[in-house]
């Protein structure tokens, strides 16, 4: 499904002068990076569309969410996340798939610990991130002639009960964004 190099792998095994596995077994390295898979997603709402970089941190709730999900120090999420975010960042995968794929071992994760931490395992956004009038296009700063479509911000989200085949009513969230623009 997935390829990670294996000498990233073997380096995890001293960042920053600590053995990473020391505290966590391959097992656990790769729920992390299924997980992170997961939610990536919902952390690109958190990122420019025109800065594709992952974050250099986690939003706070997506790491209770790991920490809590595979009962991990709060500092090794962010170790793995420290280590392997260029990797799972470049990862290309169908959403449907990859959900498909892990949602039976991943699941129970979501439904007990994303709740409290604000996250589901279906997401539903809008099929663009920036306005739709061609009116409403931003200067990039660094170039004064040139111009982009704005991006929609203020993301709002609504619980939603998901039915699937696969498993049944899931809890998901229907993601709304704005243009501030468009309509201040």
């Amino acid at each position: 499904m997935y390829t990670i190099p294996i000498l990233k792998i073997v380096s995890a095994a001293s960042p920053n002068g600590s053995n990473l596995f020391d505290s966590v077994n391959l097992d656990t390295l790769l729920s992390f990076i299924n997980i992170a898979l997961l939610v990536k997603p919902l952390l690109l709402k958190h990122c420019s569309i025109y800065d594709p970089v992952p974050p250099l941190v986690l939003p706070n709730n997506v790491r209770q969410f790991i920490h809590a999900s595979l009962d991990m120090e709060e500092k090794t999420v962010d170790d793995l996340w420290e280590t392997f975010r260029e990797e799972i960042w470049e990862l290309e995968f169908d959403v449907d798939d990859l959900t498909e794929t892990l949602g039976t071992r991943y699941i129970p994760l979501f439904l007990k610990h994303g709740p409290s931490n604000d996250i589901a395992f279906y997401n539903f956004s809008p099929p663009t991130r920036t306005c739709l009038d061609p009116g409403c296009d931003q200067e990039v700063s660094q170039y004064p002639l040139v111009s982009r479509p704005r991006e929609l911000r203020e993301q709002l989200h609504v619980p939603v009960t998901v039915f699937t085949n696969s498993f049944g009513a899931v809890t998901g969230h229907s993601i709304s964004l704005y243009c501030r623009s468009e309509y201040p």
